[in-house]
């Protein structure tokens, strides 16, 4: 179904029912890692986190970078904070393969499969990186 560990993340759409609208949280807490997540269907939101005391207060300048591969496609990638969604990297755009940075503080990923009606393979694919 899908495997993880504390910087990476790979997981299946296949494993949802067909037409389900699934939410899956998925928690990674390294200074950069990967996502694969194929035939995607639902959502995922992914909580990126430094690996650091949080009491330290070494997170508030923390950005975040994340570059989609070329090959990726099938969703969409939103920044979501407090239940509000602004679309960082569109479908079309993952093939260009641009890093794109934003704040830690800002929010969480919200990566948002785009229904298909075939059943031709996607992938969507993008390595991250805090800074």
């Amino acid at each position: 179904q899908y495997s993880s560990d504390q910087c990476s993340w790979r997981g299946s759409g296949l494993s949802h029912e067909f037409h389900r609208r699934d939410v899956e949280q998925v928690y990674l807490r390294c200074s950069q890692g990967s996502l694969e997540w194929l035939y995607p269907t639902g959502a995922i939101i992914i909580n990126l986190r430094a690996n650091t005391d949080p009491s330290s207060g070494h997170t508030a300048g923390v950005h975040v970078c994340i570059k989609p591969q070329p090959y990726s496609q099938g969703s969409h990638v939103y920044l979501e904070h407090k239940g509000d969604l602004r679309l960082l990297l569109a479908e079309e755009d993952h093939v260009l393969g641009e890093v794109i940075c934003f704040s830690l503080a800002e929010g969480a990923l919200f990566v948002e499969a785009i229904p298909q009606m075939d059943i031709s393979r996607r992938i969507t694919s993008f390595q991250y990186e805090l800074v």
